[in-house]
């Protein structure tokens, strides 16, 4: 009597009663456990995969936009220095026909 007394209490842990058996409902959730963890692991992989090649996509395009802006940055400088010399030009003339009527 003593003996199962000492292995009733050793199954109570802070007031609680534990039941050592394994059940095949303790199988099958501990397996469904593990479907999930490794189908989540597998989703994780695969959206750091997508993730990886949505960021190398980006670079590209990003590289392909400083490109543009470069060259449209060099052809307004070259605008800006064309208008320059024909306002330079047009003062030019303006000054000799200043210089000719005064």
């Amino acid at each position: 009597m003593l003996e199962e007394q000492k292995n009733y209490e050793a199954k109570r842990f802070m007031g609680m009663r534990f039941d050592n058996h394994v059940s095949i409902g303790h199988i099958f959730t501990t397996i469904m456990i593990l479907v999930a963890l490794i189908t989540w692991k597998n989703n994780i992989e695969n959206e750091i995969v997508n993730l990886k090649q949505n960021d190398l996509v980006l670079e590209k395009r990003d590289t392909e936009l400083k490109e543009k802006v470069l060259e449209i940055r060099a052809d307004y400088r070259s605008d800006v220095r064309d208008i320059r010399e024909l306002v330079k030009e047009i003062l030019d003339k303006i000054d000799k026909k200043a210089d000719k009527n005064g």
